[in-house]
């Protein structure tokens, strides 16, 4: 397996309270705070023989894990992934040997933030 691009990117954005209740119990704008919007890119794998298991070839889809069609990709993809950010669903083109990968659909925790602090 060789990687020809990554482009994945963790978007950062910054919640800010409006601030304009009409009671008087909450008179205040609440706190701001950074949370993980969005998990931009893709990451283009050039598969090798031998990358691919003949039980389980990794067609144009959308994918829960790719761990069982490819471990070395999986702990990539692992890798990269800040903790706290949990991908649900990845979306796999493929052309040839070439596969384009992208995250569908993911859900981050506070925890992502601090880890991304941390970097």
């Amino acid at each position: 397996m060789k990687i020809l691009k990554d482009t994945l990117e963790v978007g950062v954005e910054t919640w800010d309270d409006p601030g304009s209740y009409p009671n008087s119990l909450a008179y205040s704008p609440l706190p701001s705070y950074d949370y993980v919007e969005e998990i931009a890119g893709g990451i283009t794998v050039l598969l090798e023989p031998g990358d691919e298991s003949p039980d389980f070839p990794i067609t144009p889809g959308f994918y829960r894990s790719l761990e069982e069609h490819n471990y070395e990709l999986f702990e990539y993809l692992r890798r990269i992934i800040p903790y706290g950010c949990d991908v649900n669903e990845w979306c796999v083109f493929r052309e040839g040997d070439t596969l384009t990968i992208t995250v569908s659909e993911f859900e981050a925790s506070g925890d992502a933030i601090l880890a991304l602090q941390e970097d």
